[in-house]
């Protein structure tokens, strides 16, 4: 998986949160509204990358609000306070 990575990074959920969104982008031209997940990872190690941040933000689509639930496949399960070793892609926004 190193290999194929663009970023690789030793992190741990510091804060999670769901909330209503609509945009549009290259994915979804006509529009899209539901529910996207916030999620804030604190950076241990940036294994590989360009990139140097204590913290890195990103912005998922599906979540929990209330009773409301949107699960949109592939998706990540990141649950608070859990630390992991994460390998992303080319196709990802890293916001710090």
């Amino acid at each position: 998986m190193m290999n194929y990575s663009e970023t690789v990074m030793d992190v741990q959920v510091i804060s999670k949160e769901s909330k209503c969104s609509s945009y549009k982008d290259d994915m979804f031209p006509n529009g899209w509204r539901g529910i996207e997940t916030v999620i804030t990872f604190k950076v241990f190690h940036w294994i590989k990358s360009s990139i140097q941040s204590d913290e890195v933000t990103f912005y998922e689509q599906g979540g929990k609000i209330s009773d409301s639930l949107e699960t949109v496949s592939p998706s990540s399960i990141y649950s608070l306070n859990k630390r992991a070793i994460i390998f992303l892609g080319t196709k990802i926004q890293i916001y710090i």
